[in-house]
């Protein structure tokens, strides 16, 4: 490794440099020119290994009334507020426990056994970045779920494989994907959907209908978390280990089927 990193000079501003070979179907690894050949940080000055021990860790040093993140709420369909409304640590993480409980009760990430990678659970965003977004990704660590991220770019084609490949059972859907996916559905391209979380589908009456009548349930995220409040309270949450997958995101890619990359050793990074 530390010969593929001395072989880029600093003077030619590439920040981004291959420290593995290419092999047939992947790409090399990228890493930093500046740690291309030395050892990451495993640990923070405050032990925290993953993204839901940092909520929690930033808890117990006193930032749980800090701001996590922050939206600005809708007045009507086309028309939001000017100013933020924030969401706490703490809010946060009552939350996330909400929803990962919810979710656990309602059973929507089912285990799938995969040949090579063993049993894996996953959960489908697919929605732009905001604070369900957020939330449901760090309702997923808090559970020991995988999130799947899906982005309209990818195209038809792309998401029915993402879809498959990891035999998503749910799906977080925003209103920009509803029309895909009840096409998607329709012509019975999504093998093991069943689940949809709707984000703004109040806006959306007749999309709503039409999911249903093809078999879909339907839930918001607020329902969800209700159900994980009064169902699900009794249920106990395992917060994801450093050693699990934390988010597979698929590529778009440039031939062939978008790949699965992630940030642990997984068969996903590179298998089409």
């Amino acid at each position: 490794m530390g010969n593929l990193a001395n072989s880029y000079s600093k003077d030619n501003f590439i920040y981004g440099i291959p420290v593995s070979e290419k092999k047939e179907g992947e790409t090399p690894i990228y890493r930093h020119r500046e740690v291309a050949d030395k050892e990451l940080h495993k640990v923070s000055c405050f032990k925290t290994k993953t993204t839901w021990e940092a909520v929690l860790n930033n808890i117990k040093i006193g930032k749980g009334d800090c701001r996590l993140c922050g939206w600005r709420k809708k007045i009507n369909k086309d028309e939001y507020e000017k100013n933020f409304t924030w969401i706490t640590y703490n809010e946060a993480k009552k939350k996330c426990e909400e929803f990962a409980k919810g979710a656990a009760y309602l059973n929507f990430s089912e285990k799938q056994t995969f040949e090579k990678e063993g049993d894996m659970r996953f959960l489908g965003i697919y929605s732009r970045n905001r604070v369900e977004w957020v939330l449901c990704y760090l309702a997923s660590h808090s559970n020991s779920i995988t999130p799947v991220p899906v982005y309209d770019t990818l195209g038809e084609v792309a998401i029915e494989h993402i879809l498959n490949q990891t035999q998503l059972s749910t799906l977080v859907l925003e209103p920009k994907g509803f029309k895909k996916i009840i096409d998607m559905i329709k012509h019975k391209k999504t093998a093991k959907l069943k689940n949809i979380i709707a984000i703004e589908g109040e806006d959306f009456p007749d999309e709503i209908k039409e999911l249903k009548e093809l078999g879909m349930s339907i839930y918001t995220f607020e329902e969800v978390c209700e159900i994980g409040r009064k169902e699900g309270k009794d249920i106990e949450l395992t917060p994801c280990k450093p050693t699990d997958i934390a988010i597979i995101c698929y590529t778009s890619g440039t031939t062939g089927k978008p790949k699965g990359a992630n940030d642990a050793p997984s068969k996903f990074n590179g298998r089409s």
